[in-house]
């Protein structure tokens, strides 16, 4: 919803709203992972990460892999936590 200007999450008209303790916490992880600045603004590895199809913090592991040089790893990594059931 950042990424597409709703800057005021807490007064949006959600169909089936979440919890403000979640909301928070959504917002503190966002924050916590770069995503967020400390106003509340999109950083600009929180534009990159809101163009992936992922979990926050997956999307954050594939953008810093490079600079471990395990880009590689990580992507194998992601994508069996990405599907249900890799396992089964």
């Amino acid at each position: 919803l950042k990424k597409l200007g709703i800057d005021d999450l807490v007064h949006f008209d959600f169909l089936d709203p979440p919890a403000p303790e979640t909301l928070m916490r959504a917002l503190e992880l966002l924050n916590y992972h770069g995503a967020l600045d400390d106003e509340g603004d999109m950083t600009d590895i929180g534009y990159k990460m809101a163009e992936m199809p992922l979990d926050p913090q997956l999307a954050k592991l594939l953008l810093v892999a490079p600079e471990y040089n395990c880009s590689n790893e990580i992507l194998s990594i992601v994508a069996c936590l990405s599907v249900p059931g890799v396992f089964m």
